[in-house]
């Protein structure tokens, strides 16, 4: 699940409240499963059939927690090799080719402020993705 580029910066400092998922993956398969959705307190005030539900809920988002992940380890990935393809490689060519170290200490500062955009991008895509999850959760299964 994408955030979209207009609401980027309502999501960004944003997290759910009332949700903390945390997971186990498998070292060797990559599976993953969600051992917890909402914080203790969030739980706790949960009645006793929204609790049963809450397990069943659980399984069913350890596809879409697993794919969230793989999502941000993508623009992680691709984001890093592109600043280094475009940014780091053109100012180290530039440096060894007769230029200044400040076209490489430019390269390399516009590329670590990049990177935090990059991640900032992820965090609002995390923050917007608990939201969601939680809806679905109060509407189908809580309400």
């Amino acid at each position: 699940m994408r955030v979209p580029l207009s609401q980027t910066s309502k999501y960004l400092f944003k997290s759910h409240p009332g949700v903390d998922i945390k997971y186990l993956e498998h070292d060797i398969s990559g599976e993953t499963k969600v051992t917890e959705f909402l914080t203790p307190n969030q739980f706790e005030s949960l009645g006793s059939e929204a609790r049963k539900n809450h397990g069943r809920f659980l399984e069913e988002i350890n596809d879409k927690v697993r794919d969230q992940i793989r999502i941000s380890n993508f623009y992680r990935f691709f984001s890093a090799a592109l600043l280094i393809f475009f940014i780091i490689l053109p100012a180290l060519i530039l440096f060894f080719l007769g230029g200044s170290h400040w076209g490489l200490i430019g390269g390399v500062y516009y590329a670590f402020f990049a990177y935090l955009l990059v991640e900032a991008y992820i965090q609002a895509n995390r923050n917007y993705f608990e939201y969601h999850l939680y809806e679905k959760f109060e509407k189908e299964y809580v309400g």
